[in-house]
């Protein structure tokens, strides 16, 4: 891997898990130098309660729901109207 890049995948959520599980299954010995397993769980355990602290990553709460729900029948509603004046505007016309 290019120089460059190491750190880049040093420093990855998933690269940290995989060496916390390396370390757990195979030993101190199986990581980086410098690296320990406590380390390297650590790591691993702040990095999931980071991402899942995040409001961006997470699902929208029940709250939301009833704002979609009005939004969707607004939409189906002004739907109806179009619908209901193309339909008049046949009959005007005589295109039943």
């Amino acid at each position: 891997m290019p120089t460059w890049l190491q750190g880049f995948a040093e420093h990855q959520p998933v690269t940290v898990a995989a060496n916390a599980l390396r370390g757990l299954m195979l030993g101190d010995d199986a990581l980086a130098p410098g690296q320990t397993v406590a380390g390297q769980a650590g790591l691993s355990l702040a990095w999931s309660a980071a991402l899942s602290s995040s409001p961006s990553l997470t699902m929208p709460s029940t709250g939301t729901e009833p704002e979609l729900s009005n939004l969707h029948k607004k939409r189906r509603q002004g739907r109806r109207e179009k619908e209901g004046q193309r339909c008049r505007s046949e009959h005007r016309l005589g295109r039943n």
